[in-house]
């Protein structure tokens, strides 16, 4: 890490993320006492661990950049990082887009996912969900995340993205593969990275080939969107490396699904199914699904950290730093912090108002923030009133991947 040189720390020393993965809560809440911005060896970075904080570095865009923030090549193996590049290559320098072609990238998908574009695909969004959820009546009991926690962003996101109800098992499959490389590659052996990254390798070919299609004949659909906002970048690329675009800002579209909504819808399962009165208490009311869904995402985030990195000396939390130094914002703690949340240790499922940051704050917020919020509604709300009498099958029925964040291995249920 260049920057700032880090002072001794108290709490910082003490802090191994994946150890505390599992329950990370109390440690925060110290941390948020004794050492509110501290300097972690685990991470080489600062943490942020009051909601105040938090916002500030997400809000300033420009103090805090997003330039510190891990690729998930650089934690792999050199086997699994050659299988993921053969069918995605990096970027040579000549080729590299730039930034104003991924940001224009972006406006299609924040429009493609706005509230009123989301509230339009009610009926499609919440077809997607019984159909989810028959298939967990068909099944049986058992692992509640195979059967609808990986499907769903997918699932979801497939009406707007135009994909083949035939491609959407190897997307599912190869998007959580990616997903877990992501999160958890740096804790994971090699072997089992190299199996995950050839799963990723055929879900990356199917992308690239709706990129192709739409470059020969652009239609409705948002990958087409995609394609003419980077063609009309300030600096618009040339077709291959417009193409190659495309498919990065599909794959982290896609990914950000598998990372937030996947392991949100299990997590906040799992905690529902662990405080049983609220469970009850949707089951008897799906209405208080909306507002659950709000409680749950704060309460159990997904994501953990997302590190930033300053672009010039800033004060934050008390702790000066220096140009170039690594900051994580720590979202589990954010959305603990009792100067923001009274009462923040406790599931409140009617609590209002609920500020969370777990989509984030500020101009990069999560564009597919409705999105999600409308897929976990419908999926908390129509699984409460079909399985009233949901139960955790067992005291491990939540398995968690090793990694920084909590993402969601598998959840068994019974009922």
């Amino acid at each position: 890490m260049s920057g700032t040189t880090p002072e001794p720390a108290t709490v910082g020393d003490q802090y191994d993320p994946i150890r505390l993965q599992p329950s990370p809560w109390d440690f925060y809440a110290r941390a948020r006492r004794e050492e509110a911005v501290f300097y972690a060896p685990a991470t080489g970075a600062y943490m942020v661990t009051r909601y105040d904080d938090v916002r500030q570095v997400l809000g300033a865009v420009d103090t805090f950049s997003m330039a510190g923030v891990l690729r998930v090549m650089e934690v792999l193996s050199d086997d699994a990082r050659a299988e993921l590049q053969k069918a995605f290559p990096p970027f040579t320098p000549d080729e590299e887009p730039g930034d104003a072609a991924r940001l224009k990238a972006r406006e299609p998908i924040a429009r493609a996912f706005s509230p009123e574009r989301v509230r339009a695909m009610h009926t499609e969004l919440s077809a997607t969900v019984l159909a989810l959820l028959d298939a967990l009546d068909d099944q049986g009991p058992g692992d509640l995340m195979m059967t609808v926690g990986r499907p769903l962003p997918i699932y979801g996101k497939a009406i707007a993205l135009g994909f083949r109800g035939d491609d959407l098992p190897a997307l599912v499959e190869g998007a959580y593969a990616l997903s877990v490389l992501s999160s958890a590659g740096s804790a994971l052996d090699a072997t089992t990275q190299l199996h995950l990254a050839r799963m990723v390798v055929p879900y990356q070919t199917i992308l690239t080939g709706y990129v192709a299609e739409r470059m020969a004949r652009r239609g409705t659909d948002l990958i087409s969107q995609i394609l003419t906002a980077i063609a009309d970048s300030p600096d618009a690329p040339g077709p291959q490396a417009a193409a190659r675009t495309a498919v990065e800002t599909l794959i982290a579209l896609i990914g950000a699904g598998q990372s937030t909504t996947t392991s949100s819808f299990g997590l906040g399962v799992y905690q529902l199914l662990t405080h049983r009165d609220d469970w009850k208490a949707l089951a008897a009311d799906p209405t208080l699904a909306p507002a659950a869904v709000e409680e749950l995402l704060r309460f159990d985030s997904p994501i953990q950290a997302l590190t930033r990195r300053t672009t010039c000396p800033v004060a934050l939390g008390g702790v000066k730093l220096e140009s170039g130094t690594d900051v994580m914002v720590v979202f589990p703690s954010a959305n603990r912090d009792e100067a923001e949340f009274e009462d923040g240790g406790r599931l409140r499922i009617d609590r209002s108002p609920n500020r969370h940051l777990t989509f984030g704050y500020g101009p990069r917020s999560c564009v597919g923030m409705h999105l999600a919020r409308a897929l976990l509604t419908a999926a908390f709300g129509e699984l409460a009133r079909r399985h009233s009498g949901l139960r955790l099958a067992g005291n491990d029925a939540m398995t968690l991947w090793p990694g920084m964040h909590r993402l969601v291995r598998t959840l068994d249920v019974e009922w």
